[in-house]
């Protein structure tokens, strides 16, 4: 247990930082990272493993508040994996903030701090929208404060302001003191110095643009060197935009920049492949040559615990879970047995949720199961528009969240719905359905399941997932549902299928988080043990892996920035970048990740009536729904904004191969050269339906708020 001082300092902290009730105590977790923060080697980095609702976000915050204190860190990058996650986070992280400016301010010393939500749909969060309007506030009073006939007459210029104009008045607390005041500054707006603001909420593309060599470069640095970096989720990212997390770490530690990595599921490799990439900037930094072809030795960790490195140091600390432990039961699920398992155990009413791998198996699901069960059924998926995706997950949260912000749970519901109920959701069913997926993946999916105490309907009162599509043992030739391989790979998702049946053929139940650990390293780590029957087949995955793990590592290397030199040696900047790739938002985030290439378009509705064409936002649209677009001029704010938020992204499908020039081309037809004097529509492409359908590249596509973007197929 961390020693008594710093427990009661961490419940201190939990209390003022968190809005906890007085009393609160801290977590195992949260005391020893508290603990570990205040004498760690530094620089350094920290490894926090916890299992869901273990206090992981709470740890990292306080652990980086005392880091920043020891390295003179003036701010902090908290990196996520998806922009719902990025959004969620920016609000948790605010009002930690808030409380941090509201101490100072107390202490009479009250401080203007700029904060900044980085990602390609950040405008359109409201938050953000509120702080940047608070961010004209200040520099109004910043102008004004520097005298003159200015500070008398009307502001400077007026540029810059957001659509809605923000007010002049100072912000002052009850006792008539200037407030401390937390914003988004618009001189740190755009991609070139965004990553400057003190504390910075962004998708990890953007941490991983700094080891990427592109225009600006030296901005990124310039931003990160001054803060504590917080990446979370760190267990989800693949190969290829490992090369480049990697290479930051480097880069990071050779800054001297404090790291906390925060995962549910992170295997002892990938461990400590991350601990070794930071301590080759930290060596760098010192004059030390690194080995050139670095083979560490293999970091233990027990889960849940925390790992403490340094330059010559590495601290392995077991702690208990303070997370939500549960026993489930795990049972495969036959061929064709969907429906007559849901009319089993819905009987007598409860919720269900499917998860499906991809979002043409889930539209298909989605279908199948609405003809039997009706409007019960609903569905999720990442192929609906912005507006409709927020509106998704605002209802999935009022319907299934915790028991005090949730008032009415259905009596009877089925959720079907892809990865995107993975992350950021604190959703709860009573049953759990799954595709087969990489084993990290599944235990992310459990963990919606008995999430909160409640009571259950009786055929439902033991927590169980059903696993559809796991392979016989049997049989030399497994079959894996062709989405699912084609996402993650045959390799992890046959070791993955061994380690279930392990499961299924033993003891039939998971116990979170005593068996993580063994079920992570059982796929991710040495000597896995397969069925005799799959021995040929998985020799061959791991070949085909091995080749596709080194292409991607090449592929990661054309534009992945060189390592540091070695403190000591003259360096210099000329040339330091060589080829450069693109810094844009959606280019950038295309090679740094390694999915397929797929567009995001606009969707609008088009109208023909007596040979006469008129434009209209969706029915649906957010703040202007079926509002005409004007075409000679730029739509006003609220037509805009409707406009952005029916953003939605095609499957790569309709794009693959040739068919992308193609589809670029189809739709530049329709890009309109008024609206491009607006920042939210430049340079975007609109996709215009009839009647809810439109063609593209010889694809006929659909949209609806029920099913999403999806292709029609032919009969």
């Amino acid at each position: 247990m961390a020693p008594t001082r710093y427990r009661h300092r961490c419940d201190s902290l939990l209390t003022q930082r968190f809005k906890l009730p007085d009393g609160a105590r801290a977590t195992d977790i949260q005391a020893h990272a508290l603990d570990t923060a205040r004498t760690m080697e530094l620089p350094g980095i920290l490894v926090v493993e916890d299992s869901t609702g273990g206090g992981k976000t709470e740890s990292a915050l306080m652990a980086a508040e005392v880091l920043a204190a020891r390295t003179g860190r003036s701010g902090i990058l908290f990196a996520l994996p998806t922009q719902a996650t990025t959004d969620a986070m920016f609000s948790r992280e605010l009002d930690w903030l808030e409380a941090i400016e509201q101490a100072y301010a107390d202490e009479g010393a009250p401080s203007d701090f700029a904060v900044q939500l980085i990602h390609g749909r950040a405008r359109l969060n409201e938050e953000a929208r509120e702080l940047r309007r608070r961010g004209y506030q200040l520099r109004d009073r910043l102008f004004g404060s520097l005298g003159g006939e200015q500070a008398e007459g009307p502001r400077p210029t007026g540029i810059g302001w957001d659509e809605l104009e923000a007010s002049t008045k100072e912000s002052l607390d009850a006792a008539g003191r200037r407030a401390a005041d937390v914003a988004i500054m618009a001189w740190f707006s755009g991609r070139k110095k965004s990553m400057l603001s003190d504390f910075v909420v962004t998708t990890v593309d953007h941490l991983l643009f700094v080891a990427m060599r592109s225009p600006h470069l030296a901005m990124r640095h310039l931003g990160l060197s001054r803060k504590v970096v917080v990446v979370d989720e760190v267990h989800s990212y693949s190969t290829y935009m490992n090369a480049y997390l990697d290479r930051a770490l480097t880069w990071l530690a050779a800054y001297g920049v404090p790291v906390v990595l925060l995962s549910a599921t992170l295997s002892e490799e990938r461990c400590t492949s991350m601990v070794d990439a930071y301590r080759r900037g930290l060596q760098l930094s010192n004059g030390q040559k690194p080995r050139k072809h670095s083979d560490p030795e293999t970091i233990g960790t027990p889960f849940p615990c925390l790992v403490a490195a340094g330059r010559d140091s590495t601290e392995v600390i077991r702690v208990t879970s303070a997370g939500r432990r549960s026993i489930v039961q795990i049972q495969q699920l036959a061929k064709d047995s969907l429906l007559p398992l849901l009319e089993d155990k819905l009987a007598d009413g409860g919720c269900a949720l499917i998860v499906r791998n991809t979002v043409g198996r889930a539209q298909e699901t989605y279908e199948a199961l609405r003809e039997h069960f009706g409007e019960d059924v609903t569905l999720n998926h990442a192929r609906f528009t912005i507006g409709d995706r927020l509106a998704k997950d605002a209802d999935l949260l009022h319907r299934f969240g915790p028991p005090r912000s949730q008032p009415e749970r259905p009596h009877r519901a089925i959720v079907v719905a892809t990865q995107v109920v993975e992350q950021s959701l604190d959703v709860d069913f009573d049953l759990l359905v799954t595709d087969l997926a990489p084993v990290d993946l599944v235990l992310q999916r459990m963990g919606r399941l008995h999430r909160h105490t409640r009571p259950r309907p009786p055929r439902l009162a033991t927590p169980t997932c059903y696993i559809d599509w796991l392979p016989t043992t049997g049989t030399s030739k497994p079959s894996l549902e062709g989405g699912a391989e084609a996402i993650y790979g045959e390799h992890d998702m046959l070791l993955s299928a061994a380690a279930l049946h392990s499961v299924v053929d033993g003891s039939g139940v998971v116990t979170v988080p005593d068996d993580v650990h063994g079920l992570i390293e059982a796929v991710y780590g040495d000597g896995a043990n397969v069925p005799s029957a799959w021995q040929d087949a998985l020799t061959q995955a791991r070949d085909a892996y091995a080749q596709e793990l080194q292409n991607k590592q090449n592929a990661a290397r054309a534009f992945l920035l060189e390592e540091p030199e070695r403190s000591g040696k003259s360096a210099s900047l000329i040339d330091w970048l060589q080829t450069t790739a693109s810094d844009s938002e959606e280019t950038g985030r295309a090679q740094v990740r390694d999915g397929e290439d797929s567009l995001e378009v606009i969707l609008l509705e088009l109208y023909r009536e007596g040979g006469q064409e008129e434009l209209r936002t969706l029915a649906h649209a957010p703040g202007a729904p079926g509002a005409l677009i004007p075409t000679d001029q730029v739509p006003s704010r609220d037509v805009v904004r409707a406009m952005a938020m029916s953003a939605v992204r095609l499957s790569a499908g309709v794009t693959r191969g040739d068919k992308m020039d193609q589809a670029i081309d189809e739709l530049e037809v329709r890009v309109v050269p008024a609206w491009q004097a607006d920042s939210q529509l430049r340079g975007q492409l609109f996709l215009l339906l009839e009647d809810g359908r439109a063609q593209l590249a010889g694809t006929t596509l659909e949209y609806s708020s029920t099913t999403g973007l999806k292709e029609v197929r032919n009969a």
